[in-house]
């Protein structure tokens, strides 16, 4: 199975850099199209983005629901990247993995307080 890695880096609206990857399965078949982790710097901490994208690939990787999200076209909770709507792209824009709706998503996170992306992301 091929997996497709993308990385997004931010800033929480106080001022909190963050890392998302983004690993998307290419067989449709597979219960997890979409995993994201995220990785949070506090505010003393310097902001390295080799680190940012070690440690939320590791936990978009992991089996553990800290600091992971996980779309599934198989799952009735699972959020709902793809009813973003922006650009006009298709339902199903992570199994075509198409990155531009995986910035929109991404730059949305941007709009949350660090608090609120630790609930997001249950860390």
């Amino acid at each position: 199975m091929e997996q497709k890695k993308f990385f997004y880096h931010g800033k929480s609206i106080n001022g909190y850099r963050f890392t998302i990857a983004g690993l998307f399965y290419s067989n449709i078949n597979y219960p997890e199209d979409l995993s994201l982790g995220i990785s949070l710097c506090s505010l003393s901490d310097n902001f390295v983005k080799k680190i940012g994208r070690d440690r939320s690939l590791g936990r978009a990787m992991s089996s553990s629901s800290k600091g992971r999200i996980i779309n599934s076209l198989y799952s009735p909770d699972s959020f709902s990247l793809f009813m973003t709507g922006k650009g006009g792209f298709s339902e199903n824009w992570f199994i075509n993995n198409e990155l531009p709706p995986f910035l929109y998503f991404c730059e949305e996170l941007e709009n949350l307080s660090s608090a609120e992306l630790k609930t997001y992301f249950n860390l």
